[in-house]
């Protein structure tokens, strides 16, 4: 499935959040798929040594789409949670894209974001932050049956298309 982001309409620019939250290489967040295919495995690489952007990876490795099957199993489950602004999760520490707008503020247009690793150093803290947050969120049991219950569902939607 893909993960829905608000889209700038007819517009490349409509990546740029997602590529800032594709930084998140920091904490290993892609699945075997990803580093089971070589080229892939290099841009991920690349990735990490921040030779390209994110944006760059979802050109050379995701045909411009991130799709869950990408996602290793702690990134899938946080990021279905932290996107969804009708997840629990969300209830109570909000939503990325709220984030990512507070962050870039000073932008008329939040799609107007440079896909550049200064501009992941400015959203990075704060998604580190939720992240965290999450890790700590999930430490309670039935917040984490919620989130593998919900993640179950997506894989399975997403290998079923």
């Amino acid at each position: 499935t893909e993960i829905i982001l608000p889209c700038y309409p007819g517009s490349r620019r409509a990546h740029i959040p997602v590529c800032l939250l594709l930084g998140l290489c920091d904490h290993s967040f892609f699945g075997k798929i990803l580093y089971d295919n070589e080229r892939c495995a290099r841009a991920l690489a690349q990735l990490q040594q921040r030779t390209i952007t994110g944006r760059d990876f979802l050109i050379s490795c995701c045909d411009g789409g991130f799709n869950a099957v990408f996602l290793g199993e702690n990134g899938l489950a946080f990021t279905l949670m932290y996107y969804d602004q009708l997840s629990p999760f969300v209830k109570e520490h909000g939503d990325y894209m709220h984030d990512y707008a507070s962050v870039f503020d000073n932008y008329d247009d939040i799609y107007f974001v440079e896909d550049t690793w200064e501009s992941y150093e400015r959203i990075a803290p704060v998604i580190t932050r939720q992240f965290n947050e999450w890790l700590e969120w999930c430490s309670i049991p039935s917040n984490l049956a919620m989130v593998y219950s919900r993640q179950k569902s997506e894989i399975l939607y997403a290998h079923s298309k």
